[in-house]
């Protein structure tokens, strides 16, 4: 795990300003430092909890479970994203969450206390997401179990971004979905306007069926064209001619990333992100191999856009199976550490 990204949990969960405890195999206070030098060191440390962050922490393997299943599971219910982690001993458990709600917080607390769980909040300390064990016991994600999607959940209210998927449209994509190009003045076309919000909006980060729901709502402008498709030919003929804009807007998006350091560099993050965080299950070590074949391929083309064929990663993974690297292929793509965009076709690799 890199310094950079122990850094980043301890700042989400840590109030703003504090200092680190750092802690002694003993679980005796080892002195003062700031997070970032704390996040250097590799040793275990306490921060003071942000109070917006309900820290519960479980010390049997019975409590554990409680965290790890039914608070998460009616938390995420409630619309709240928690994040679990193992904290050191065989089922122990750490569980963060963010609540503004102060209702929705005691109501939480009440729940924990009942079933002899500590209860950790602002002005108390506890050790942040992925930092090590003060014994070196085992200590990692259990839920989410990416990285980035763990520090999605516990971002400040000061860093969420308005709209869906916590991204925001730039303000002159914003302006073309509401209001379309009514004097023509910029696009020959509706077809043109609808492929710059659609560029617009993979730029922001967003998805194909996103991307769709904003086009179908009557109150953007821009839209016209969707909604007509789909009054005319249909939905489905409407979702096909979205699709297309997309996948244009994809490449020409991929394209503009072409700088090969940008590129090596988001490979190696990738890498270690995949090693840091394990796969999970008994296929977990074939997918991890997998995937690293795949990052392999990638440094090699200098490219997040390659092509390979299932023989190819197999060779490289060392696995035997061509229907056992497919299977891999399949739980990778669903994890999304995979996107394929042009399927195989007899002798040719997928993209």
């Amino acid at each position: 795990m890199t310094p950079e990204i122990i850094l980043r949990f301890a700042l989400a969960i840590g109030e703003s300003g504090s200092g680190a405890l750092l802690i002694d195999e003993s679980n005796e206070a080892g002195g003062w430092a700031s997070i970032e030098k704390a996040a250097q060191s590799g040793r275990a440390i306490a921060v003071e909890i942000n109070p917006d962050v309900l820290a519960l922490d479980a010390d049997s393997t019975e409590s554990g479970e409680l965290l790890e299943v039914e608070a998460r599971e009616r938390m995420e219910a409630e619309g709240l994203a928690p994040v679990v982690v193992a904290s050191g001993r065989i089922g122990h458990r750490h569980l963060f969450v963010r609540i503004h709600d102060p209702k929705q917080r005691r109501k939480w607390e009440e729940w924990a206390r009942s079933r002899n769980i500590d209860v950790r909040k602002g002005n108390s300390r506890i050790r942040p997401p992925l930092f090590p064990h003060r014994q070196g016991q085992p200590a990692g994600l259990v839920y989410p179990v990416r990285i980035s999607d763990a520090l999605k959940c516990l971002k400040r209210r000061e860093q969420v971004k308005e709209g869906a998927q916590q991204k925001r449209l730039s303000a002159r994509t914003l302006r073309l979905l509401r209001f379309g190009d009514p004097d023509r003045g910029f696009y020959k076309s509706r077809s043109e306007l609808v492929q710059a919000i659609v560029q617009g909006a993979i730029n922001s980060g967003f998805g194909l069926d996103y991307i769709v729901k904003i086009f179908m709502d009557p109150q953007n402008a821009g839209g016209d064209k969707v909604r007509e498709i789909t009054r005319i030919k249909g939905s489905d003929k409407a979702f096909e001619y979205v699709e297309q804009s997309y996948r244009r807007a994809l490449s020409t998006h991929r394209a503009a990333f072409n700088d090969v350091d940008d590129v090596l560099a988001e490979i190696e993050t990738i890498r270690r992100e995949a090693i840091d965080l394990g796969m999970k299950g008994r296929a977990g070590a074939t997918d991890q191999s997998v995937l690293l074949a795949h990052l392999r391929i990638a440094a090699r083309r200098k490219s997040l856009t390659y092509g390979a064929s299932v023989r190819e990663i197999a060779e490289l993974a060392g696995v035997s199976s061509l229907a056992t690297v497919s299977l891999a292929h399949q739980r990778l793509t669903q994890g999304q550490w995979l996107t394929r965009s042009v399927r195989a076709t007899g002798a040719e690799a997928s993209t």
